[in-house]
């Protein structure tokens, strides 16, 4: 990572009591990737396959932009 190692960062995010990179990825990358185990909490649109469709035709358009 820049700026120092992963243990450094880790270090330093812990002081400022904020969240790694790493530690912040740990919860939104399974979710954002995994259709199991959806907890109850989630509001529906979180996980609704339209919307979904929605962002990721979008996400295209303004990647090719």
């Amino acid at each position: 990572m820049p700026g120092g190692t992963d243990d450094q960062t880790e270090t330093n995010a812990a002081a400022r009591e904020k969240k790694t990179v790493r530690q912040g990825a740990s919860t939104a990358v399974p979710a954002a990737t995994s259709a199991e185990d959806i907890p109850s909490d989630v509001v529906p649109h979180a996980i609704d396959p339209v919307s979904a469709r929605r962002l990721r035709e979008l996400s295209e358009a303004l990647l090719k932009a």
